[in-house]
């Protein structure tokens, strides 16, 4: 019954049956059906008429009989998950087998570490075809969700990083990518405003594949002596991890097949222990060594930060530069603009040199912004123009004093009246 292929199409492959035989014979079927043509057994026959294999098992006959002992449509989806379940257990045992034989040879020279990152992208691969034939489609419930409130929109730094998504931040060489989002993290971790923005303070992890650590610690004493933020601000809220020099890449691309890498897990395994709502990386180029012109490597690897995003209940703020073309916005494919809900840019403000602005040239969430806000360096670190949008520090500071003076005006108003009277 060709309709019973449509209920396993979505999770079965030919490589999951144990016999190759029959893997080739789920492959045929498949094509004849996608094709729009009937599939059965006497097509089948023609086809395998040469196949070595079914000719040692009787051919035709062989064939008669497994359309004869076929499942019904009833119950075709329950046999296709066993089938995929046995295969996931058959590469279960045959990676441990690995593991045992690479563990005890003394002649492989890998580290352990090595070996269980390795180990953990083939765990990554099985479990997620794994969780593919147990959840291929699930559609949202709409009488479920209105039966609730609606959900508020939630930001990470109002206006510019949504929850829980994925953020571009592009700018030129020596614009300030990097000095701009490490302000960011110090300002998230001690709970203070950036640029002007609220910041929900919180926990946030850096990776910073560009700068050495004496670098960041420069900047880090210029930007808290800035703020006026003290190391015990941040209890344990921020975490600066150094990896210049190091294996970066998180994803690999063969034959335009792309997979997680080494580091990904090792990655994965960090944010499930610490669990920040903020993951800067810094930047894109270390961290993907894809084509980034390619439309769909580009997408999938955003895909894969999407994953990261909605798995461990984190905002990514992935940093990468503009091409040379002028008035260039992010360099590569449109993917990497398409693939995210917010996009910011820091460039040149072409009216003074000496100042960068901060724009939204892109945000799903919220009204784009072209203007901007216009940064100064100042003293290691950047500060908007606007002496009044320094600090959250400094503004909850403006109120109270307001609040101060306009106390003091209503305590003498109230004794004139009184005293009129």
């Amino acid at each position: 019954n060709n309709e019973g292929f449509h209920a396993v199409s979505a999770f079965l492959r030919p490589e999951h049956f144990y016999e190759p035989v029959h893997g080739r014979i789920f492959s045929a079927i498949a094509a004849q059906i996608e094709a729009g043509r009937l599939a059965d057994w006497v097509m089948l026959r023609r086809q395998f008429e040469q196949d070595h294999e079914l000719i040692d098992l009787d051919g035709a006959r062989y064939l008669a009989g497994l359309a004869r002992a076929a499942e019904t449509i009833l119950n075709v989806e329950d046999y296709g998950r066993q089938i995929h379940d046995l295969a996931v257990k058959r590469g279960l045992i045959q990676i441990a087998e690995q593991v045992l034989a690479k563990a005890y040879d003394p002649d492989i020279h890998e580290t352990g570490g090595e070996q269980i990152g390795q180990v953990m992208g083939q765990l990554d691969g099985l479990g997620h075809h794994a969780e593919n034939a147990v959840d291929a489609i699930r559609p949202i419930d709409p009488a479920l969700i209105l039966e609730t409130p609606r959900p508020p929109r939630e930001w990470l730094v109002d206006q510019y990083i949504p929850a829980g998504r994925v953020t571009l931040l592009a700018g030129d060489g020596g614009t300030g990518k990097t000095l701009l989002s490490q302000q960011l993290a110090i300002c998230m971790a001690a709970g203070k405003s950036w640029m002007g923005a609220t910041v929900r303070p919180g926990k946030v992890a850096m990776l910073a594949c560009e700068d050495e650590e004496t670098e960041l610690a420069r900047r880090l004493h210029d930007i808290c002596g800035g703020l006026g933020i003290a190391h015990d601000d941040f209890e344990d809220r921020l975490a600066i991890i150094c990896r210049v020099g190091k294996e970066n890449r998180l994803v690999k691309f063969e034959q335009g097949e792309g997979s997680p890498s080494g580091f990904w897990h090792h990655l994965c395994r960090w944010l499930d222990t610490h669990r920040p709502q903020l993951l800067i990386i810094d930047h894109a180029a270390q961290v993907f060594t894809g084509n980034e012109n390619v439309r769909t490597e580009v997408t999938w690897f955003c895909n894969r930060l999407e994953y990261l995003c909605q798995k461990f209940g984190l905002s990514i703020l992935l940093l990468c530069h503009t091409s040379k073309a002028v008035g260039s916005q992010y360099s590569g494919s449109t993917g990497w603009s398409n693939s995210v809900r917010s996009r910011l840019l820091i460039e040149h403000d072409p009216d003074n040199p000496d100042l960068r602005r901060l724009i939204r040239p892109k945000t799903n969430y919220a009204k784009m912004d072209n203007q901007g806000v216009s940064l100064a360096w100042s003293n290691g670190m950047l500060k908007p123009e606007r002496d009044d949008l320094t600090t959250y520090a400094d503004l909850l500071t403006r109120q109270q004093e307001e609040g101060r003076i306009a106390q003091i005006f209503l305590d003498a108003l109230d004794y004139l009246t009184t005293r009129l009277i």
